[in-house]
């Protein structure tokens, strides 16, 4: 599992999964302002979609709660509704190392030592809507070549990682500082990963950590899919939303660039992860998306017959 995991940490910032590339206006550059229409979406996961749609580098600790909810934004920004959804939960924002932190300001105010070794300054990607904190150590040090102990910590706390090319250290100064740890060193060039004594007088976090965001950390950030005929089938190579049967993917909503009028669709699949889909890209094993609108998308599809020849057919899958 380590190694598959640290393989995904390696290969996130290479735009071969579905919800891995930027996203946005057509020249490229992230959108300012968005519309935003989503049903039942968890508050990381839309948080994480975002963040990638609006190329930002995100970390969320395990304060934060995963609320399900129904979005209708007509207009916003991700700094806005960052803020908005961090504050309802008592919660704060900061930046820092051009990576942005959601936890208590308690938190937040502390900046810890994170050791200056070489291999610290590799840059590295990852894209996670849940993640344990035990897995996201594991991955880095199958990737660093170091040792973390987090006998001291919580190993089960969730975190939302979305961070493009940016050194790990900043990364793990940002999961350091949201999870209220501090460091120590720890054998032959490790870390040790201690509650930081700093914030004793902080309000103390939920004893346990959210059961639903936990829940799902082991769908989004673990999840493997079967061997699938796919690339056999089709002569190229296929990104994960490929290997679901249409049937069993779901459009929940859409992001909408409001300075190129671009749409994105966001996909929750039978596993419980969520995909951002847009125009020419195929989805499901028989799908390609020919447009994406307010109401929901128009996919063409090639339908077996009986006599094993195939017809192609348009579907259109509105939001639920």
């Amino acid at each position: 599992m380590a190694r598959f995991l640290a393989a995904v940490l390696i290969m996130l910032s290479v735009p071969q999964l579905a919800d891995c590339h930027p996203l946005g206006g057509k020249d490229g550059k992230a959108p300012d302002r968005i519309e935003i229409r989503a049903n039942h979406i968890g508050a990381r996961q839309l948080l994480k979609l975002l963040a990638d749609f609006s190329d930002q580098n995100l970390v969320i600790g395990g304060e934060f709660r995963n609320i399900r909810q129904d979005v209708n934004q007509p207009s916003a920004s991700f700094d806005q509704l960052l803020a908005k959804l961090a504050a309802d939960q008592g919660l704060a924002v900061e930046t820092r190392n051009a990576i942005t932190m959601v936890g208590s300001a308690c938190r937040l105010a502390t900046v810890p030592d994170i050791p200056g070794r070489e291999s610290y300054q590799n840059k590295v990607s990852v894209n996670f809507a849940g993640i344990t904190t035990h897995d996201a150590f594991w991955v880095l040090s199958d990737f660093l070549n170091t040792s973390f102990d987090l006998a001291q910590v919580n190993e089960l706390d969730p975190l939302t990682l979305q961070v493009k090319d940016k050194p790990a250290r900043d990364l793990m100064s940002a999961i350091v500082t949201v999870e209220g740890w501090s460091t120590q060193p720890y054998g032959k060039g490790g870390l040790k990963l201690v509650p930081n004594a700093q914030l004793k007088t902080c309000p103390a976090p939920a004893a346990n950590p959210d059961p639903q965001a936990v829940d799902e950390v082991f769908v989004t950030g673990s999840y493997t899919l079967p061997f699938h005929e796919c690339e056999v089938n089709t002569g190229h190579y296929c990104s994960d939303i490929e290997f679901y049967r249409l049937k069993d993917l779901t459009p929940v909503g859409f992001f909408r660039s409001l300075s190129s009028d671009a749409h994105v669709a966001v996909i929750r699949a039978s596993s419980g992860r969520y995909y951002i889909v847009r125009a020419g890209e195929r989805i499901g094993d028989s799908g390609k998306i020919r447009k994406i609108g307010a109401s929901g998308l128009i996919v063409d599809v090639q339908v077996q017959k009986a006599d094993g020849t195939f017809r192609n057919m348009t579907q259109t899958l509105k939001y639920q």
